[in-house]
C-alpha cells in the first residue's frame, strides 16, 4: 500500500511539472515546452530520444501528460537496460578496485606504500617497470633493523 502511495506522490509531482511547463494550459505540451521540461527534470543526455518517441518527426506535434508519463518511463527503462552490462553488473554498483601493483621488488616479495621490506643492510630492491626503469641498491642504515625511517622523496 505504502509503495502505491509513494507512487502516486511521484506521479502528483511529475503532473505539476508538467502543468509548470504548460504555458497556453491547455493541457499538452508542445516540443519548445517539452524540452523545458526534460531540462527542469534534468533529462538533457535523455532529451532527444524523448523528443522522436513522444513527437516523431512532427515539427508541431503535441503531447498530453499520459502519453509524456508513459514516453518519459518507456525511455528511461531503455537507458538503464543499456546501463546494465551483459553479466547484469549495473553502473549504479560500487566499483571493485584494481589491485594495486607492488613499488619495490625484493626477490620473490613485492612491497607497497604500507608494507616495507626487512632491514638488511645489503638487501636489493628495484623499482616496478610502471614506476621507474630504475633500480638502486638498499644502503647500509647505522639504526637497528626494528626502527622504521621516513623515506624523503
Amino acid at each position: 500500500m505504502e509503495e502505491e502511495e509513494e507512487h502516486s506522490r511521484y506521479v502528483a509531482q511529475l503532473k505539476a511539472e508538467f502543468d509548470s511547463c504548460d504555458t497556453t494550459a491547455t493541457g499538452f505540451l508542445d516540443r519548445d515546452e517539452l524540452t523545458v521540461l526534460c531540462r527542469k527534470l534534468q533529462l538533457d543526455a535523455h532529451l532527444a530520444l524523448l523528443l522522436d518517441t513522444l513527437l516523431g518527426p512532427q515539427t508541431y506535434g503535441r503531447v498530453n501528460f499520459e502519453e509524456f508519463k508513459e514516453g518519459f518511463i518507456s525511455v528511461l527503462s531503455r537507458s538503464l537496460d543499456f546501463s546494465t552490462s551483459e553479466d547484469n553488473s549495473s553502473y549504479l554498483e560500487p566499483a571493485i578496485p584494481e589491485e594495486v601493483k607492488p613499488k619495490f621488488i625484493k626477490g620473490t616479495k613485492c612491497y607497497g606504500r604500507r608494507s616495507h621490506p626487512d632491514g638488511k643492510p645489503d638487501g636489493v630492491l628495484t623499482r616496478d617497470q610502471d614506476d621507474s626503469p630504475l633500480s638502486r641498491t638498499e644502503t647500509a642504515d647505522p639504526s637497528p633493523p626494528s626502527v622504521r625511517r621516513a623515506k624523503l622523496r
